[in-house]
């Protein structure tokens, strides 16, 4: 029985226009017309792939059509039965897709391949798939009609050039032949050093690393970006930042998006921990201590410290304790401190607790310039530098002689430098330095040129001559000849000076002379003096007397070099010298009456000193009591009382003078009484009475006798 059955009708296509490998949903009813199967025809190009078929529901996928503007046409659906059902201008195929350039052209995993041409959607909306000589893509990053981006899926094959074919999410379908090669992959052989930390310079070695791009742009540890160094194809030297302790991937990602990877290729050690450090103040170049464990973050050793922001000067390091001399403050920010190991590693104190004190600073300089042993003081603040002393001080690199100090002066002993302007450097027991620069001038050093006499013994008188003897200063204020302080500066100025030796028991070997100015200037001359064997007197007789004892003196070298005596004293009084004296022999005689007790002392013309070292007794004069009569003429007998008339040591009677007159008789003799008769006078008047004895003491009364004018007989009677 035939039965007409309802014409199949078209309600809708989706899409409705699109290319080769677009599929198509084609809905309606009584699409089969009482058949099991159809051919369809898509704007009059006959579809060869069919998905679905229902009497409600086909799906086809559209077959290749090359044109080159869209194509619009019908949809007809031919049933096996020979029913016919159409849908006018129902499809159209859109502008036939072209692949025109693949970038890169080739590649490996990861890498970033732009297509590029005309109708790449194919009607569809965006690209979801595809594949690069045979291997899918492992992502999609943008597409769109002109443009698809994609990622590389890994390959094992290399070297073979290979289609490339994208799908829009309609199915649409573009490629081009041979356009793609996979090139073999880049290879990670090294990682040196295979551990570290935050810091670490590592170095990655391998074989085309850059996965066939020009550059590298990323590497991860990981998936911690670390700071590239360098990179070319074979070797990558990048820097680790901060990650989690264990074994890391390491990942290389060149500008082409290529992937290069190794898997646990790197450990991250556990960090460097600071413990402490001290002190928690200072300033340039104070001695800090830094102490932890793993300092060195896994390097040999630390190369570099920096204190809030400011390089330090490393003094000591090890894995547990490092020591630095801080920079200085003026650039000084932050409160961090770092350790940075020979490995690249940084071993970090986000809070140092470390404050930079104002630096220390000299604001004066007295005197600013002398010589060698010149004092110089030295004012200003914070001297020391947070140390608890000074531990030198040098001018013009020179070390100093620290006479005192404070945080506010500091006394110094300068040593000995070429002429010129230098810097002061001071470094406390902290290691803190405070400098001023040019801050004192070296003087031409003062010369002696000559010391005349070059020899002599206690006494001798000196001159020194040269140029600079004030060294800056204004005096010479000591002076040594062979180490032995002169007793007296007679004369000087910054030419010339003239000194009294000391006494030194050093003979016959010649030794330096040094002269010290007021600033404590010194200057030398070396072996330019000598002390000779001093003179000695050995015998003195004799060793009591009174005024006017003559006292014999025997000894060597009396005239101490010299060529005469020019003065005496004994027992602390002048006395007066006799003539006939040599270099063995002299005569004194006593002209005190100071009773007193002392050493015999001889000064020669040069300054020479001989002292006796046995004592002469100075005992008081003897006493007139008595003259009487107290006044006559000549042959007068006169009687003189009185006690120690002979004087001290005196055994005898040598003379009487009555007024300057010799007796004329010595009738009798003793220590207290003396009985004389007056010699002729050539004129009257008051006088003294003086006796002397065979010592030569003399004991006398002044005003006590008086001259008259003598008798005179005119006549005789018998």
């Amino acid at each position: 029985m035939w039965q007409y059955r309802p014409a199949g009708d078209i309600d809708s296509v989706l899409p409705s226009s699109g290319q080769a490998g677009t599929i198509v949903d084609i809905t309606g009813n009584n699409l089969l017309a009482g058949g099991t199967a159809v051919a369809v025809s898509l704007a009059g190009v006959p579809v060869t792939s069919y998905l679905l078929q229902s009497d409600t529901l086909i799906r086809v996928v559209a077959s290749f059509t090359n044109n080159s503007i869209p194509l619009t046409g019908n949809i007809i659906i031919v049933a096996d039965t020979g029913g016919v059902t159409t849908r006018l201008n129902g499809w159209t195929y859109v502008k036939t897709a072209n692949i025109t350039q693949i970038k890169p052209s080739q590649g490996q995993r990861g890498t970033r391949v732009s297509i590029y041409g005309t109708s790449l959607l194919g009607g569809g909306t965006s690209i979801t798939n595809g594949s690069l000589a045979g291997v899918p893509f492992e992502g999609v990053v943008k597409s769109n009609n002109t443009v698809a981006i994609v990622i590389a899926g890994s390959s094992s094959s290399a070297g073979v050039a290979g289609d490339v074919v994208i799908s829009a999410n309609t199915g649409a379908r573009a490629e081009i032949q041979t356009a793609w090669t996979y090139l073999l992959e880049g290879n990670i052989t090294g990682i040196s050093p295979p551990i570290g930390q935050e810091g670490t310079k590592l170095t990655i070695t391998g074989k085309s690393l850059r996965g066939g791009g020009t550059n590298i742009i990323q590497v991860t540890l990981g998936g911690v970006p670390a700071q590239i160094i360098s990179e070319n194809d074979t070797e990558v030297v990048v820097i680790a930042n901060a990650g989690a302790a264990g074994l890391s991937h390491v990942l290389i990602e060149s500008d082409t998006g290529s992937l290069v990877s190794l898997e646990n290729g790197w450990r991250y050690a556990e960090a460097g921990i600071i413990t402490s450090i001290s002190p928690t103040s200072g300033q340039l170049d104070t001695l800090v201590t830094v102490r932890g464990v793993r300092l060195r973050g896994q390097g040999s050793n630390i190369v570099n410290v920096a204190l809030n922001g400011v390089p330090g000067r490393l003094v000591f390091e090890n894995d547990v304790s490092v020591i630095f001399a801080a920079g200085s403050s003026v650039n000084a920010s932050g409160n961090v401190l770092e350790l940075t190991a020979n490995s690249g590693a940084v071993v970090r104190l986000a809070d140092s607790n470390f404050t930079y004190l104002v630096e220390g600073n000299v604001t004066r300089v007295y005197p600013a310039s002398g010589q060698q042993g010149t004092i110089v003081t030295l004012t200003g603040d914070s001297l020391r530098g947070g140390g608890a002393s000074m531990k030198t001080v040098t001018i013009k690199d020179v070390d100093t002689q620290i006479i005192s100090d404070t945080d506010t002066s500091i006394v110094v002993k300068v040593g000995n430098a070429t002429q010129g302007f230098g810097d002061i450097l001071l470094e406390s027991s902290s290691g803190a330095k405070v400098v001023k620069r040019a801050g004192f001038e070296y003087l031409t050093k003062g010369v002696i040129r000559s010391v005349t006499p070059s020899s002599g013994q206690k006494g001798t008188r000196v001159t020194l001559q040269g140029t600079g003897l004030h060294g800056g200063g204004s005096s010479v204020e000591v002076v040594s000849l062979f180490g032995v302080n002169v007793t007296s500066i007679e004369f000087e100025n910054d030419t010339m000076v003239v000194v009294r030796a000391g006494q030194s028991n050093a003979t016959n070997v010649s030794g330096t002379v040094t002269t010290l100015a007021d600033t404590g200037a010194e200057n030398t001359k070396e072996n330019s003096w000598q002390y000779v064997e001093e003179g000695q007197i050995t015998d003195v007789s004799p060793t009591s007397g009174q005024l006017g004892t003559i006292i014999t003196l025997r000894g060597s070298n009396l005239l101490g070099y010299g060529n005469f005596i020019v003065s005496a004293s004994v027992a602390n009084n002048q006395a007066r010298i006799l003539s006939g004296y040599n270099d063995t022999f002299a005569r004194v005689e006593v002209t005190s009456n100071n009773a007193s007790s002392g050493t015999v002392t001889l000064i020669a013309d040069n300054g020479a000193i001989i002292t006796s070292s046995i004592i002469f007794s100075l005992n008081a004069t003897g006493e007139i009591s008595l003259v009487s009569p107290a006044r006559g003429q000549v042959g007068t007998i006169v009687a003189i009382h009185g006690t120690n008339l002979l004087g001290t040591g005196g055994s005898a009677l040598k003379a009487v003078y009555l007024a300057g007159v010799q007796q004329l008789e010595v009738q009798s003799s003793s220590s207290t009484l003396i009985r004389v008769r007056a010699g002729k006078a050539t004129s009257t008047g008051l006088g003294d009475v003086q006796i002397v004895s065979n010592s030569g003491s003399i004991v006398e009364k002044a005003h006590s006798w008086t001259y008259d004018v003598p008798s005179n007989i005119t006549a005789f009677c018998m």
